[in-house]
């Protein structure tokens, strides 16, 4: 905006200004503040003039830097050079072979100091970039030498940083120069005689290898990468059971193979991205199965390895334990690459137990390993190879154990599930019960209180992976269709209430209770209405009523239960809901009655997740309960009840609800006379709305609708929706209640009918008898047993029900035919 007013030279005499103003007087803040204003004014549109006046300003505040005059901190160099950065990309070619080629130039020299040679390192790829959009062969040329020599420089350190910038001058100069020139620098860095060259130089054959050609890859970048991860393995394996193994990262062997360990996910990666295979797919084809690239198989072979030490490391091994958790998803998605189902089970089968048990593990599996783990175990039930059958189950558990050690670490102290190497084999339900077991002697309460916190921040980040792991469960794509193969019922209920099980952690803690709420809202459109009414609902309802609550939380709470409201399928269900609601209006406490005001709201709104039909509204007497809290002794719960009147209103129909409207205009009357000043100013913003809104009357949905105008159609015809939905329930219940009616009726008269034969016989057989002459009590037996069934049939049949006497009819069940419902029973015992 300054620059837009003042113009360019201004702008620019007054950022030379700061500057010389802030080295003069020795201001660190003074000198990054300068830089951030340069480097903020790359991003504003100017002409290339200006730009170089602004570079050259740049060079010169850096030109102090490296010559030794001014040696500032860190922070300073790092200002400058980000200004820096974000000018080149902005400057045209004269101005690259002007200012920036020499300064590089003169700055490269041998006899530069060693800050001088680093930041020319840093410079170098971002000016062959820029070199490369301006199509300046000339300028990448004289680029080049300096880059070659700058990697054989005596300094280490200078040594490290350019190898940070061969991939981006390998992009820059394209694959030919890449091939003959550059890698060759980075193969002998490789095998530098410092491990710290060594590992940047690894990183930079990551990166490299998404750049060059595949045949450059697989020729000269992949045998190193397996040389370096052969070499990190070598010198981990003797030393993985040794505790302090992160003390001695002073070696700079194990900090090479610590470091190798850590970039495991980029190596499968890059190796999966750039593709192992020795003859690659076409079109749209598969490589076959018997043509798998044993370069491939042996890469992974050894990360597989690698993955499975980290794993195996003792429990203070915390950096290698969460890279073994981050790069095996990694890992099993490379077995999968190349179809090898059982490598990827059989890697899945051993670390997922090996790391589940450690609680200092669980952030770094939450974030990287529990959703990808779970579509891949999705992958492979969907295999047909080896086996048609479905996989074993081992993220659920994980995940559900997890949660449990972060519920019970309020309880419990943190606990290692790893006290020998083969403890290792267990699975994954047996380290979820060794998380749930009782607190061991000496839980004192610091270490209660860390257990706590380390829990509630535990919990945090497992809950942010509930509702994708939900959606992978319920066979959910991005699409939210669901998948052909998708986990059992039981899985989504079984983390669902490991979930809720956090409750009591999130007691006092804000951050987890907000976390839980937010996840059950989100996981309501995944779940089933069963599963709705039974968990989460009780679940907001006690939330909502614990007044030891944040008003926060109550209040989403309430929303989280209108939103169940509208996922439950029967009348019965949503009555109890409104009693519940009808019930804090009552509440002895305001903040509960409150509460309502807002669930009232919600309920009144346009919005399809929340909402109810106005006359639902009215028929569960919510409305009455609105009407009372208009005069509460709480001025709070009057003003925030001024809010709603104009949506009381438009609920009001007529004629039908004359003595309602009559009602709202009482209460205008009695909310205009308030005693409390803030109750009447907010009555006096919604009032003018209330007498501006018609009260129509009690036509069609269509009709009514159209005597609205065109803002008020939408939300008439959602309305009418809600009220044909609401109704539809109410029809399918009472017609779900008839026919248990029915079925009742029906099972006792097959039981009376069964009972007509007292010998036990069959109908047919009493026939026969009957037929060839045996009289005497079998006679008799079956006359009773005939009677009896004459008068089930009579009790059964309407025709036959209209034939007796009046005073017959009076004394059997009556039943309506019209509606199917059974107004009356006869007794059991009778029949």
């Amino acid at each position: 905006a300054a620059t837009a007013a003042l113009g360019w030279e201004k702008m620019e005499a007054a950022i030379a200004e700061l500057t010389e103003l802030a080295t003069t007087h020795q201001q660190e803040d003074g000198i990054i503040a300068a830089a951030r204003c340069v480097a903020n004014l790359a991003r504003v549109p100017a002409t290339e003039r200006s730009t170089a006046r602004l570079l050259a300003l740049a060079l010169a505040a850096s030109q102090q830097e490296t010559e030794g005059a001014l040696r500032r901190s860190r922070r300073v160099a790092s200002e400058r050079l980000h200004a820096l950065l974000a000018l080149l990309p902005r400057v045209g070619p004269a101005t690259l072979r002007n200012s920036v080629l020499p300064y590089l130039l003169r700055h490269g020299e041998p006899s530069a100091p060693a800050a001088a040679r680093l930041l020319c390192c840093a410079l170098l790829g971002p000016v062959a970039a820029a070199a490369a959009d301006t199509t300046d062969g000339a300028l990448a040329g004289e680029v080049l030498p300096l880059a070659l020599r700058l990697c054989q420089d005596i300094d280490l350190s200078v040594r490290r940083d350019m190898c940070g910038q061969l991939p981006l001058l390998a992009s820059a100069f394209g694959p030919d120069v890449a091939k003959s020139r550059l890698m060759p620098e980075l193969v002998e860095l490789s095998h530098d005689e410092h491990p710290a060259v060594r590992t940047a130089a690894f990183r930079a054959l990551l990166s490299s290898a998404r750049v060059c050609p595949a045949a450059v890859v697989q020729a000269t970048l992949v045998p190193l990468i397996v040389e370096a991860v052969s070499t990190s393995l070598a010198t981990l394996e003797p030393r993985i059971a040794d505790a302090h193994l992160d003390s001695e990262c002073q070696d700079p062997a194990i900090g090479a193979a610590l470091s190798v360990a850590a970039e495991l996910p980029r190596v499968i990666e890059t190796l999966s991205i750039c593709g192992c295979a020795e003859e690659q797919a076409t079109h749209d084809t598969a490589p076959p199965l018997g043509r798998r690239s044993a370069l491939a198989a042996k890469v992974l072979r050894l990360c597989d390895r690698l993955v499975r030490l980290c794993s195996l490391a003792l429990p203070p091994q915390l950096a290698l334990r969460q890279h073994a958790a981050r790069a095996l998803p990694h890992l099993v998605r490379g077995w999968l690459a190349i179809e090898a189902k059982a490598d990827a089970e059989k890697a899945i089968a051993d670390c997922i137990p090996a790391l589940g048990g450690d609680s200092s593990v669980h952030a770094a599996l939450a974030e990287a390993a529990i959703l990808p783990l779970a579509q891949l175990e999705e992958q492979m039930a969907a295999m047909s190879f080896p086996s048609p059958c479905r996989s074993p189950r081992y993220v659920v558990p994980l995940y559900v154990g997890m949660l449990a050690a972060a519920a019970q670490s309020h309880t419990a102290p943190p606990r290692w599930c790893m006290e020998d190497a083969a403890g290792h084999a267990h699975r994954a339900e047996q380290f979820v019960a060794n998380a749930l077991q009782p607190a061991g002697e000496g839980w004192t309460d610091a270490a209660a209180g860390s257990a706590v916190a380390a829990g509630a921040a535990q919990a945090t980040k497992l809950l942010r992976v509930a509702v994708p792991l939900l959606m992978v469960l319920r066979g959910h794509n991005g699409t939210q269709e669901r998948s052909k193969h998708c986990r059992r019922a039981e899985d989504v209920e079984e983390v669902l209430g490991s979930v809720l099980l956090l409750e009591p952690l999130a007691c006092g803690r804000a951050e987890v209770m907000a976390a839980l709420l937010r996840q059950v809202e989100e996981s309501l459109p995944l779940l089933d209405a069963a599963t709705v009414q039974a968990r989460l609902m009780p679940f907001a309802m006690r939330v909502a009523a614990a007044l030891e609550r944040a008003v926060s939380e109550r209040r989403h709470a309430v929303f989280i239960v209108c939103c169940c409201l509208r996922r439950l399928r029967t009348a019965t269900q949503r009555a109890e809901v409104c009693s519940w609601l009808c019930w804090l209006a009552t509440h002895a406490h305001f903040q509960s009655r409150l509460l309502f005001l807002h669930a009232a709201h919600h309920l009144l709104s346009a919005q399809p997740a929340c909402g109810c039909s106005r006359s639902f509204f009215k028929a569960q007497k919510l409305l009455d309960a609105y009407f009372a809290l208009v005069t509460d002794r709480v001025p709070n719960v009057r003003l925030n009840a001024c809010r709603l009147l104009p949506s009381v209103k438009r609920s009001l129909r007529l004629p039908s609800d004359s003595h309602t409207l009559s009602t709202l205009n009482a209460a205008v009357a009695s909310l205009r006379l308030d005693s409390d000043a803030d109750v009447r100013a907010a009555l006096a913003t919604v009032e003018g709305l209330v007498l501006t809104i018609e009260v129509l009357p009690d036509l069609l949905g269509a009709s009514r609708a159209a005597l609205l105008p065109p803002a008020e159609q939408e939300a008439e015809a959602r309305d009418v929706a809600r009220r044909m939905e609401e109704e539809a329930l109410l029809v399918a219940e009472q017609e779900q209640a008839a026919r248990r009616e029915k079925q009742s009726t029906d099972d006792m008269a097959e039981r009376a009918r069964a009972m007509r034969c007292p010998c036990g016989s069959a109908p047919s057989a009493c026939a026969a008898a009957r037929g060839a002459g045996l009289g005497g009590a079998a006679g008799g037996a079956s006359r009773r047993a005939r009677s009896v069934s004459g008068d089930l049939t009579s009790v059964r049949t309407p025709a036959t029900l209209s034939k007796v006497p009046h005073s017959a009819q009076s004394q059997r069940p009556q039943v309506s035919t019209s509606r199917g419902v059974v107004r009356g029973r006869r007794n059991t015992r009778e029949l």
